[in-house]
């Protein structure tokens, strides 16, 4: 089950999310739109103008989601006064961001290390218990080099042989 974003509070869908691995994985992305504030802002537009179940085009959504997170703002003012412009003059916006692959690989990049900050503290906080995230630096730092390295060495491992598998019947199917 997938994640309805304008149906939950951030406390409800963390409960859900930490309970459940797959549900975490399958819904992360909802998850991230939800936090960043993408979601009240696209409702919040589709309110004002009247428009049912507005959203940015794909681009624009990961650059606003991006810097949001970021705390930098080198399109997202330029990305919502081009929606806000073109909704006041009852015109539908198409798109505001026109570097898609640089848009699109600094999300992934955002959504790949959240997710993975996510899952560990949520999901392998006894393999990671002599470790701590860092808020200032953005790093887990290793409080107990010598006993946390073979617990996070088992970890690493497990996932290192998931994504060798993962990428193994990605090339069969390509193959196929």
């Amino acid at each position: 089950m997938i994640i309805q974003a304008s149906k939950y509070t951030d406390a409800a869908v963390n409960k859900e999310l930490v309970a459940d691995i797959q549900k975490a994985e399958d819904s992360f992305e909802t998850y991230i739109e939800h936090w960043s504030g993408y979601t009240n802002y696209v409702n919040e537009l589709g309110e004002r103008y009247s428009v049912d179940n507005f959203t940015m085009a794909q681009t624009d959504k990961q650059a606003w989601i991006t810097e949001r997170f970021l705390a930098k703002d080198f399109l997202t003012s330029k990305i919502e006064n081009y929606y806000e412009t073109n909704l006041n003059n009852s015109t539908i916006p198409t798109k505001a961001v026109v570097n898609n692959e640089k848009a699109n690989t600094s999300y992934e990049t955002l959504l790949t290390k959240a997710q993975s900050t996510f899952t560990i503290l949520a999901f392998y906080k006894d393999e990671f218990s002599d470790t701590h995230y860092d808020i200032e630096t953005d790093k887990f730092v290793i409080d107990d080099k010598e006993a946390s390295t073979s617990r996070e060495l088992k970890v690493v491992n497990n996932i290192s042989i998931c994504r060798l598998y993962v990428e193994q019947k990605q090339n069969e199917r390509k193959v196929a």
